[in-house]
């Protein structure tokens, strides 16, 4: 069906609108599973509360530590290799 007048045409297209907006809201407000990785895409998060040893030593604020294969940027006071250092929380 075309509709010639062009104020019910606007009308028509706003309440269309509007009611996919209203059962978009409605069925996004769904809970989450629970889900049997829940440190994937948060890697560094993962790590919070463990300890490990550092890899090369904390000079000017900046030294790294090797966390099974990868090698990550740590920042601190200055410390010698093989000091122990605690994961506090991840920086981006």
């Amino acid at each position: 069906m075309l509709v010639r007048d062009p104020e019910l045409s606007i009308a028509g297209w706003l309440l269309l609108r509007n009611a996919h907006r209203l059962r978009e809201r409605a069925f996004s407000r769904t809970v989450e599973a629970p889900v049997d990785r829940p440190f994937l895409n948060r890697r560094a998060e993962g790590y919070v509360g463990r300890i490990f040893t550092l890899d090369k030593p904390i000079v000017d604020g900046i030294g790294t530590i090797r966390i099974d294969d990868t090698v990550w940027r740590v920042s601190g006071p200055k410390r010698q290799v093989w000091h122990e250092y605690s994961q506090v929380g991840p920086k981006c």
